[in-house]
């Protein structure tokens, strides 16, 4: 029974080798990555896979072209990403931004709709985290859609909803606010949806791109309410990740007028941070400077 089962084991692994190289249609690369074509795939899902990875493909060009700030030809790479795969999350986000930077907000919410509104056959979205959500509602705002945006906010926001400073804690709740269908405030929801969007890490953001994404809209809800404590003290923690340690001082201060206790104990403790912080920068810079360079 053992030599048989032997046999048998022998056998399996030929016809599997043999099955391979069929696959392969050649022998193996010598570093052994080589991508099998599984006889179970369908047609349909291999060319589907193939959309997925050039439609990515092409929104990494968007993403360059945003990093230097050519917005039309981002829209265009985004769209056309978009248009190749339509669960392309990141690229209809990204080309809502686009569209709201452009003052074409009837084009954002076209964007974002697929991601809010469920679909059967959707296969990937966003469209639940409150970042893509507050972005659908700004959208809906600058369209002047007001009863559609107190029912997207509302919808989207719980009670205990929280946030923290990028990369440590405490947890703090936004303030619990409700919008009536029927009593129209466009500049508090506003200020509402970019306090979200400048105090939560989005799921469609990197980390180390979080501060420069969220401070535009800290400074956003400054201009509707420069009175808001927690945008001041958002403010200055953003300031001081992007090491704008002199903007960022400034920005503390302002943080800690009539801030109430607990938060003035943190407030002085991510600027003790910063300092420390600061002062290491400075001492490595001034390590490299006294080094002596090479013949």
């Amino acid at each position: 029974t053992t030599k048989k089962a032997r046999i048998l084991t022998l056998l399996a692994t030929i016809t599997l080798c043999a099955w391979a190289v069929g696959a392969w249609g050649q022998d193996p690369p010598a570093g052994g990555h080589v991508a099998i074509k599984s006889p179970y795939l369908s047609a349909d899902t291999t060319k589907m896979d193939a959309a997925a990875n050039e439609s990515l493909r092409i929104g990494k060009l968007g993403m360059a072209a945003l990093k230097k700030e050519d917005l039309r030809k981002a829209a265009a790479l985004f769209a056309q990403a978009v248009k190749i795969d339509t669960d392309n999350c990141e690229a209809r986000i990204r080309l809502a931004e686009i569209h709201l930077k452009l003052k074409q907000p009837e084009a954002a919410v076209a964007d974002l709709r697929w991601m809010i509104e469920p679909h059967a056959d959707r296969v990937l979205s966003y469209g639940s985290d409150p970042g893509t959500r507050m972005l659908y509602t700004l959208a809906l705002l600058d369209s002047y859609r007001w009863e559609d945006a107190a029912a997207c906010y509302n919808g989207s926001i719980k009670p205990d909803l929280t946030w923290s400073l990028p990369g440590s804690g405490p947890e703090h709740t936004f303030p619990a606010v409700r919008f009536e269908a029927n009593t129209p405030d466009f500049p508090g929801m506003r200020a509402q949806a970019h306090l979200i969007l400048g105090a939560r890490q989005t799921a469609f953001i990197d980390c180390d791109d979080t501060p420069d994404y969220m401070l535009p809209h800290i400074e956003e809800v400054l201009r509707i309410f420069p009175g808001s404590l927690d945008a001041r003290f958002l403010k200055a923690v953003l300031l001081a990740k992007m090491d704008r340690y002199d903007e960022a001082r400034k920005a503390f201060a302002v943080a800690s007028k009539n801030a109430p206790k607990p938060a003035l104990d943190e407030i002085k403790a991510e600027l003790a941070k910063m300092e420390e912080r600061e002062a290491l920068k400075k001492a490595y810079q001034a390590k490299l400077a006294a080094k002596p360079a090479k013949p």
